[in-house]
């Protein structure tokens, strides 16, 4: 066995290069992502009956690693869009946090959470 230390390894990266390998893992997963979503078909069983095979165009694979982790992207920028209160993002949850005099304040936090919602073709569930 061959063990290694780097002297100062924090204080010596070098930001060009670090900046380049950012750089190159970005564009290769974001080729791989798009290849795991593409392509991507669903049947049901049923009774020992198939359904015909469809494409799946929404959501990402249920129970996969990568399932809640491209929800956490998806909704990630939700919090920064809200600036008058605080938008607290846990899975698939959310709690709306905002100081409001009256109902119209309060009415406008909300109508600003369900715009994030419906322009990122979310529907809240409003039995909840």
């Amino acid at each position: 066995m061959l063990f290694l230390e780097i002297s100062k390894a924090f204080d010596s990266i070098n930001h060009k290069i670090l900046l380049g390998k950012l750089e190159q893992l970005a564009a290769r997963s974001l080729r791989w992502f798009k290849s795991y979503l593409a392509d991507r078909r669903q049947c049901v069983c049923t009774n020992e009956e198939v359904s015909e095979t469809r494409p799946i165009e929404l959501g990402v694979p249920q129970g996969s690693t990568l399932g809640p982790l491209s929800f956490n992207v998806y909704i990630n920028s939700f919090s920064a869009a809200v600036t008058k209160s605080e938008l607290i993002l846990y899975a698939v949850d959310a709690a709306l946090i905002a100081a409001a005099s009256t109902p119209q304040e309060l009415n406008v936090n909300f109508n600003l959470i369900s715009d994030l919602y419906t322009n990122n073709k979310l529907t809240p569930n409003v039995k909840k």
